[in-house]
Protein backbone atom coordinates (compact mmCIF):
# COMPACT_ATOMS: atom_id res chain seq x y z
CA UNK A 1 0.00 0.00 0.00
CA UNK A 2 2.87 2.31 0.71
CA UNK A 3 4.41 1.86 -2.26
CA UNK A 4 1.19 2.39 -4.46
CA UNK A 5 0.97 5.98 -2.34
CA UNK A 6 4.48 6.76 -2.98
CA UNK A 7 3.97 6.23 -6.86
CA UNK A 8 0.27 8.33 -6.84
CA UNK A 9 2.55 10.75 -5.10
CA UNK A 10 5.78 10.97 -7.93
CA UNK A 11 3.09 10.54 -10.69
CA UNK A 12 1.07 13.86 -9.83
CA UNK A 13 4.38 15.67 -8.52
CA UNK A 14 5.40 15.10 -12.27
CA UNK A 15 2.11 16.11 -13.83
CA UNK A 16 2.70 19.46 -11.74
CA UNK A 17 6.09 19.67 -12.92
CA UNK A 18 4.56 20.19 -16.42
CA UNK A 19 1.72 22.20 -15.57
CA UNK A 20 1.00 24.54 -17.94
CA UNK A 21 -1.86 27.60 -18.33
CA UNK A 22 -3.05 28.69 -21.46
CA UNK A 23 -5.77 32.17 -20.82
CA UNK A 24 -7.94 33.77 -23.37
CA UNK A 25 -6.95 37.32 -23.76
CA UNK A 26 -8.44 39.81 -26.17
CA UNK A 27 -6.79 40.23 -29.05
CA UNK A 28 -6.97 43.99 -28.72
CA UNK A 29 -4.37 43.57 -25.31
CA UNK A 30 -1.86 42.16 -27.02
CA UNK A 31 1.49 43.93 -26.74
CA UNK A 32 2.49 46.50 -29.26
CA UNK A 33 5.51 44.09 -31.14
CA UNK A 34 3.23 41.73 -31.68
CA UNK A 35 0.37 43.47 -33.01
CA UNK A 36 3.11 45.30 -35.54
CA UNK A 37 4.65 41.88 -36.85
CA UNK A 38 0.91 40.56 -37.68
CA UNK A 39 0.27 43.66 -39.71
CA UNK A 40 3.55 44.10 -41.27
CA UNK A 41 4.56 39.83 -41.79
CA UNK A 42 1.16 38.77 -42.61
CA UNK A 43 -1.19 41.31 -44.47
CA UNK A 44 -4.67 40.33 -45.12
CA UNK A 45 -4.76 38.85 -41.96
CA UNK A 46 -7.17 39.42 -39.29
CA UNK A 47 -6.23 38.03 -35.92
CA UNK A 48 -9.02 35.60 -34.57
CA UNK A 49 -7.66 34.81 -31.17
CA UNK A 50 -4.70 35.06 -28.40
CA UNK A 51 -3.64 33.39 -25.24
CA UNK A 52 -1.29 33.72 -22.51
CA UNK A 53 0.84 30.72 -22.04
CA UNK A 54 2.68 30.06 -19.01
CA UNK A 55 4.95 27.28 -18.85
CA UNK A 56 6.64 26.56 -15.68
CA UNK A 57 6.91 30.36 -15.25
CA UNK A 58 7.94 30.92 -18.59
CA UNK A 59 5.36 33.54 -20.55
CA UNK A 60 4.94 33.27 -24.39
CA UNK A 61 2.17 34.46 -26.26
CA UNK A 62 0.19 32.42 -28.90
CA UNK A 63 -1.67 34.53 -31.74
CA UNK A 64 -4.15 33.04 -34.31
CA UNK A 65 -4.62 34.77 -37.50
CA UNK A 66 -6.94 34.13 -40.91
CA UNK A 67 -6.90 34.71 -44.16
CA UNK A 68 -9.76 33.24 -46.36
CA UNK A 69 -8.75 28.90 -45.43
CA UNK A 70 -5.42 29.57 -44.33
CA UNK A 71 -5.02 30.16 -40.61
CA UNK A 72 -1.67 30.61 -38.83
CA UNK A 73 -0.62 29.82 -35.31
CA UNK A 74 2.06 32.21 -34.38
CA UNK A 75 4.31 32.25 -31.14
CA UNK A 76 5.76 35.30 -29.49
CA UNK A 77 7.94 35.35 -25.95
CA UNK A 78 7.29 37.44 -23.41
CA UNK A 79 8.44 40.93 -25.26
CA UNK A 80 6.69 40.59 -28.26
CA UNK A 81 9.57 38.85 -30.15
CA UNK A 82 8.61 36.30 -32.54
CA UNK A 83 9.49 32.89 -31.88
CA UNK A 84 7.51 30.42 -34.60
CA UNK A 85 5.16 29.93 -36.90
CA UNK A 86 2.75 27.22 -37.77
CA UNK A 87 -0.18 27.26 -41.22
CA UNK A 88 -3.02 25.75 -41.43
CA UNK A 89 -5.15 25.16 -44.66
CA UNK A 90 -8.45 24.78 -42.66
CA UNK A 91 -11.76 23.12 -43.94
CA UNK A 92 -14.96 25.34 -43.98
CA UNK A 93 -16.31 22.95 -41.40
CA UNK A 94 -13.31 23.86 -38.97
CA UNK A 95 -13.24 27.46 -39.87
CA UNK A 96 -16.85 27.82 -38.29
CA UNK A 97 -16.02 25.56 -35.47
CA UNK A 98 -18.34 22.62 -36.57
CA UNK A 99 -16.98 19.11 -36.49
CA UNK A 100 -17.91 17.18 -39.37
CA UNK A 101 -19.68 13.60 -37.63
CA UNK A 102 -22.66 11.28 -39.14
CA UNK A 103 -25.92 12.08 -36.98
CA UNK A 104 -27.80 9.26 -36.93
CA UNK A 105 -31.45 8.99 -38.12
CA UNK A 106 -34.24 8.88 -35.83
CA UNK A 107 -36.97 7.09 -36.91
CA UNK A 108 -40.69 7.13 -35.08
CA UNK A 109 -42.60 4.27 -33.50
CA UNK A 110 -46.03 3.45 -34.56
CA UNK A 111 -47.14 3.68 -31.23
CA UNK A 112 -46.42 6.86 -29.84
CA UNK A 113 -45.11 8.71 -32.68
CA UNK A 114 -41.90 9.90 -30.96
CA UNK A 115 -38.52 8.44 -31.53
CA UNK A 116 -37.06 6.27 -28.77
CA UNK A 117 -34.56 7.26 -27.08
Amino acid sequence: MKKLLCILVLALGALMLNAQTKTTIKVTDLRKPISDYVAKNLPGYKTTEAYKVDTKGVITYEVAAMKGKDHQILTFDKNGKFMKKVSKEMKKEEKKGIKKEKTPVMKKTKKTGVAPK
